[in-house]
């Protein structure tokens, strides 16, 4: 199963998301892409004003501004090492 989904996909023929055209190696990771990235079909309309970034709600757009401003708001249970998202988030 592995390696047919990630070593073959150069043999499959790639699959184009209908949302935004983004070009994916297989039929499983094309699956992946639309479940986290166009949730319920949704257009992505929360841009990013710094990069080409867009995302179908705006707690998805917060997450990704941490990538530009550095900021690391959640601290691990475990360690002192923070993170720019809860392990677990949750938004609407």
């Amino acid at each position: 199963m592995h390696i047919s989904r990630q070593h073959v996909a150069a043999e499959n023929k790639a699959c184009v998301c209908k949302y935004c055209n983004a070009t994916l190696g297989n039929p499983h990771r094309l699956k992946k892409h639309i479940k986290a990235e166009h949730p319920k079909g949704q257009p992505k309309t929360f841009l990013c004003d710094l990069c080409s970034a867009s995302y179908p709600r705006q707690c998805l757009l917060q997450t990704h501004m941490r990538t530009h401003s550095g900021e690391k708001p959640y601290k691990y249970f475990y360690c002192e090492e923070r993170q720019p998202r809860a392990e677990h988030p949750i938004c609407a």
